[in-house]
């Protein structure tokens, strides 16, 4: 599925929650290093100007970051592709595969905010 379709289903991305991040607790899960390896890698949005996000692994932890910006932040992850920030509240990051299982993109979700960025 492209990354800009999760959105126009009607529901959050991932596990058919509600919309409204922060109306229940989210519960940390495990997910395989491996698995983790394969997200990692630079995004890029459609939108002008374009926005580049860069996620690392980093000692078993995925990080979300910003070209020039010291400043990453851990994910914490809810399901095998859905991620959240414990320290940016709203922020969802949905990571896309495409029928081969590959990593093409990823959906962000940021409050009332839905975007898309393809993978790099």
């Amino acid at each position: 599925m492209k990354p800009e379709n999760y959105f126009n289903r009607g529901v959050a991305v991932g596990e058919g929650k509600s919309s409204r991040l922060g109306t229940t607790q989210r519960k940390a899960t495990a997910v395989s290093p491996e698995i983790l390896a394969a997200y990692a890698g630079t995004y890029e949005t459609s939108t002008v100007p374009a926005d580049t996000i860069i996620i690392t692994l980093e000692n078993v932890q995925l990080m979300f970051g910003r070209p020039g910006s010291q400043q990453k932040t851990p994910l914490s992850a809810e399901s095998e592709t859905v991620f959240y920030s414990k320290t940016i509240g709203t922020l969802q990051v949905t990571f896309v595969k495409n029928s081969a299982g590959t990593v093409t993109g990823i959906a962000l979700r940021q409050g009332a905010s839905d975007s898309t960025a393809l993978r790099k």
